[in-house]
């Protein structure tokens, strides 16, 4: 009798580590889906309103089994060479008003594999437990069942390192999310909103880059010089096509009012020898931008 009470304590010892096991390697599919719904959120104007992506990630991921789940994080959120810019221009982003992008994390070819390996472990104990754990113990057997505890033990404690890992990655991705929507409550992060993209255009980029390096000795540039170093230095097709969506969105026809909209220079009109008006301009005090 007195065994038959210690087996049955045991086997409720053994249901509840097994709970515990289950929701562990739940919490963990449920960061790395968080963390990859997030990961990419674009906002736009549709019919007069501010919309998102958001659900749209969700319906992609939300019902991702972990093996997916953890393939896609591993290879969106670790890579070992650095990515160069993408200079087309979709459709979507041409809607787009602005992005919240958390780019993949540069890193050596050996913690990337570490990554890679270690989510493959841990899907591999995941299914382990989850498909195969009551066919392996005989539950009718004190010795079997307490095999049974020490395993769940062990698991626990090989996976336990993972998910204190992603939880600290989860947190982090929280964090700057909260400061972001804090952020765009407020003019400053609605203004940012709204030109963003305008001010991430090669046309604005390259205006910086001329009005920083071509400038005259005063510190000031000349617009029309700026335009023809725009188009020697960025492919005509791509600038056309940042040039429509430029138009539609800002109703910015002249790199003139491109400069002027993205609100980083200061323009000035000077008058030229022959009683013609020549544009000037120049980056506005204060800002600072990281020139190669």
């Amino acid at each position: 009798m007195e065994v038959n009470i210690q087996l049955e304590d045991l086997i409720r010892e053994v249901q509840r580590k097994l709970g515990r096991n289950v929701i562990l390697f739940q919490q963990i599919e449920h960061m790395l889906k968080y963390m990859l719904i997030h990961q990419d959120i674009k906002f736009f104007r549709a019919q007069g309103e501010m919309k998102s992506n958001l659900q749209e990630r969700k319906n992609t991921f939300v019902n991702q089994t972990l093996g997916n789940v953890a393939k896609h994080f591993v290879e969106n959120s670790f890579t070992t060479y650095e990515q160069g810019d993408d200079n087309s221009v979709s459709d979507e982003a041409s809607k787009c008003v602005m992005s919240f992008t958390r780019g993949p994390m540069l890193c050596d070819e050996d913690f990337y594999n570490q990554r890679k390996y270690a989510l493959t472990a841990l899907i591999a104990e995941r299914n382990e437990l989850i498909h195969h754990f009551l066919p392996k113990w005989n539950f009718g057997n004190y010795e079997s069942a307490k095999a049974a505890e020490q395993y769940l033990d062990q698991q626990r404690e090989r996976v336990f390192p993972e998910f204190e890992l992603i939880k600290s990655i989860t947190e982090s991705f929280q964090e700057a999310g909260k400061q972001l929507s804090e952020y765009l409550t407020t003019d400053e992060g609605w203004k940012e909103l709204e030109l963003s993209p305008l001010r991430d255009s090669r046309h604005i980029a390259w205006l910086v880059v001329f009005a920083i390096k071509r400038k005259r000795d005063n510190g000031w540039a000349v617009l029309d010089a700026a335009r023809v170093f725009v188009h020697q230095n960025v492919d005509e097709s791509w600038l056309a096509d940042e040039l429509i969506w430029i138009k539609k969105r800002h109703g910015c026809k002249t790199l003139r009012e491109i400069a002027e909209k993205s609100e980083y220079f200061e323009i000035l009109e000077e008058a030229t020898n022959k009683g013609g008006v020549r544009i000037l301009y120049r980056v506005k005090p204060g800002l600072e931008f990281d020139i190669q």
